[in-house]
């Protein structure tokens, strides 16, 4: 394993402001008011210390074929629960680089990766509507390709099956490479593992703990998964009745949301990413709801990069054209210019929004997989208020 240092010694909020001080982000017409940002912070979820951190990846021969991950590990000595995050269809080891960063300043060790080969493959966008030639008034030569029935493979049961066989065989690689004295894992506590992900990758967390889908969610009943954090989760009426998928969930779990969370394939649309919280029993389940944050924003690209920017971990396809979340809902979506008339979200209210998903995010981590009281205090009592125009936070 190849290692880094990484300054990173400041709190989440001075991470937020870096990007403040840059040049406008392509998607947005101002700049972020940075002191609006710096004041909104400093009342989100007290740390008593910010940790640095260090980078390392590694590539592993896993159950006959090659994995490639990413660790953020703190740089003090000492072991630190584990965060396993689990990106979205087309990222990989670099996936969701903003909450990995919080996460590991705030003292957990943070390993990011794509479990199946084939969902590092990006599925391209839908093509916005093309105009006819001016000169002929001829269509344009291509036709729209629908990619949805390539989407929707990536969600199969079997797909499932076989994510969360590699999901249990990396459980195991990682006790056997630190009991056989691994240096490079002696900081990892995996007594205390927490699953995160981004759309697919929350759906393989949630089915991981428990979400029904036919013999997957059995691969890893018996291991020590402390928490998870769904961020935008995936839910369809396709299947099993939301009850029946949901009710055997019985670990903690904060689903993050947005009312203008759509896919920009119409996979899910705005509103029923929040099922997931309202069918899991009661006990310890959070539902973060933010205003007006796209799917892609939601995907948590590094502080600087746009949202709409391909990913560090492969480039953007050259079959994708357009927007992506407003092309085939027709609305102006929040982090692009969306048709005319229609109204952006401020670039200051979407920094906002991103910290308090930093903020919140890392307190429930604490409450569940630290058993922290104060965290799950903040959580509950002072968190509503301090969310009251960029969020909402609900609990049961």
């Amino acid at each position: 394993m190849n290692f880094s240092s990484s300054s990173a010694r400041r709190s989440v909020w001075l991470s937020a402001c870096a990007l403040l001080l840059c040049a406008c982000n392509g998607n947005y017409h101002t700049a972020p008011d940075a002191e609006k940002v710096r004041q909104f912070a400093q009342h989100g979820y007290p740390l008593e210390s910010q940790y640095g951190y260090q980078t390392s990846s590694f590539t592993w021969q896993l159950a006959g074929s090659e994995i490639s991950g990413t660790f953020l590990l703190p740089s003090k000595s000492g072991q630190y629960p584990l965060v396993i995050y689990l990106p979205g269809v087309g990222e990989g080891p670099n996936g969701g680089l903003r909450w990995r960063t919080a996460w590991a300043r705030a003292g957990y060790a943070v390993l990011c990766i794509q479990l199946l080969p084939s969902d590092l493959r990006e599925v391209p966008a839908p093509r916005a509507p093309e105009k006819r030639d001016r000169d002929s008034g001829a269509p344009p030569p291509d036709i729209a390709v629908d990619y949805l029935p390539e989407l929707r493979a990536h969600y199969s049961n079997d797909a499932m099956v076989a994510r969360l066989t590699r999901l249990a065989a990396l459980l195991d690689e990682l006790q056997r490479r630190q009991s056989s004295g691994d240096p490079a894992l002696a900081p990892l506590d995996l007594g205390h593992i927490a699953l995160a992900g981004f759309d697919l990758g929350a759906y393989s967390a949630m089915v991981a703990v428990g979400e029904h889908v036919a013999v997957a969610e059995d691969l890893i009943a018996q291991r020590p998964i402390a928490a998870v954090i769904a961020i935008s989760p995936y839910a369809s009426f396709s299947g099993a009745s939301f009850a029946r998928r949901y009710n055997g969930i019985h670990a903690p779990v904060l689903s993050i949301t947005s009312d203008a969370d759509a896919d920009s394939h119409g996979l899910v649309t705005e509103g029923v990413r929040g099922a997931p919280y309202q069918y899991m029993p009661p006990g310890n389940k959070y539902l973060l709801t933010l205003f007006g944050l796209s799917h892609q924003a939601l995907a948590g690209r590094a502080v600087g990069q746009a949202d709409d920017e391909p990913s560090p971990d492969r480039p953007k396809s050259s079959r994708t054209a357009g927007s992506a979340d407003s092309a085939r809902s027709g609305r102006g979506g929040p982090d692009d210019g969306g048709p005319a008339g229609t109204v952006m979200q401020s670039a200051t209210l979407r920094e906002q929004e991103l910290v308090a998903i930093e903020s919140v995010s890392t307190a429930f981590l604490d409450a569940t997989v630290k058993s922290d009281s104060i965290a799950r205090e903040w959580l509950q009592k002072n968190a509503p208020g301090w969310l009251t125009d960029e969020a909402n936070l609900q609990w049961r």
